[in-house]
């Protein structure tokens, strides 16, 4: 996986970071070894950690356990962001995950983001331009649709669209729900 991003300087806050060790925990003892290879045995609450280990530990997962694997991470782990009490409908998720992904972010460095915009009735075009894996927000993405699931719809259906991936080396990933 080729990362454009320049995240040298970036830290993870450690309750995103720890949220995204327990979605790990959940899947095997292999992606525990993964983590111990890269120096996280274990997560301090109320600690930052480098950006730059978590990403290295994501590629190993993905080259030694499958893309699925990411997936499902990002599926776990979009369970535990910290929204305002006002976010209540897939729609409002997504204009409210770059902020909810900014604050757990800090340092210098490009971070990149989620950028949401409303293509009417009940669609969306989200591009992620972040270093995460397009898998992992794939799966990010789909959680958040069933954890504020639209009344009228059952389903996401998600497309990427041809422009690129970061899997790639793109700088982003584009995607279309219709829901």
């Amino acid at each position: 996986m080729s990362n454009p991003f320049n995240v040298s300087g970036i830290e993870i806050q450690s309750g995103t970071a720890r949220a995204l060790m327990e979605a790990l925990g959940h899947l095997s003892q292999e992606t525990r070894r993964i983590l111990a290879e890269h120096g996280i045995p274990s997560l301090v609450q109320q600690e930052w950690y480098p950006i730059q280990t978590l990403l290295k530990c994501l590629n190993d997962i993905r080259s030694q356990m499958g893309p699925y694997t990411l997936h499902s991470l990002g599926r776990l782990s979009a369970k535990h962001i910290a929204f305002l009490p006002t976010v209540g409908s897939f729609p409002a998720a997504l204009a409210s995950l770059n902020q909810a992904y900014q604050t757990r972010h800090r340092g210098q460095g490009d971070v990149g983001g989620y950028h949401s915009q409303p293509q009417g009735g009940r669609s969306a075009r989200v591009r992620c331009d972040n270093p995460y894996p397009c898998e992992y927000d794939q799966g990010l993405l789909e959680s958040l649709f069933e954890r504020f699931p639209p009344q009228e719809a059952f389903r996401l259906r998600f497309t990427h669209a041809p422009e690129g991936c970061r899997t790639q080396g793109a700088p982003a990933c584009l995607y279309q729900l219709h829901w």
